[in-house]
């Protein structure tokens, strides 16, 4: 039974369909292999999907690895895709991503906010860059914030 989340309604300025078909390549590479959580709208609602029923009646959970696989997802709803940091091959993780949230009133509305979302993601590189993870990345995540990613390897250890 999918868990029930606080009722929402998609503004009609919103077209998942359009934004999941020009994003979605880029998506890929952090979607496939993964276990997928998707935030599924039904009505004014939403659901959260962490499994699917596959034609034997047998409920897996739900790995992504084309685009053709989350446009159908869209077309049935979907509108938030969240990937597990563990692949479906291996058990540890290898991707931290780190979401730097602030609703548009901290950040769109007033300049001091957008100077505090800056900052915070300052501090969440320079902490990345100590231990080792130099390489990473600031992806804008539209109203919610900013993701900080860095993939990670076997042969990253402390600073020194």
């Amino acid at each position: 039974m999918p868990k029930m989340l606080i009722p929402m309604v998609l503004k009609p300025s919103v077209r998942p369909l359009k934004y999941y078909d020009i994003v979605g390549d880029l998506m890929l590479s952090f979607l496939a292999n993964r276990r997928i959580t998707i935030i599924k709208q039904v009505g004014d609602s939403a659901v959260l999907m962490t499994k699917v029923s596959h034609e034997d009646g047998s409920r897996l959970p739900i790995i992504i690895n084309d685009k053709d696989e989350l446009i159908r997802f869209v077309k049935i709803g979907g509108i938030d895709f969240m990937a597990s940091v563990n692949t479906v091959l291996t058990k540890g993780i290898d991707t931290v991503i780190i979401d730097v949230k602030g609703g548009r009133k901290v950040w769109m509305h007033d300049r001091g906010g957008l100077e505090l979302m800056d900052l915070m993601v300052a501090a969440v590189r320079a902490v990345l860059e100590y231990v080792g993870l130099a390489n990473n990345a600031v992806v804008f995540d539209g109203m919610n914030g900013f993701k900080v990613m860095a993939l990670l390897t076997k042969a990253i250890g402390m600073r020194r």
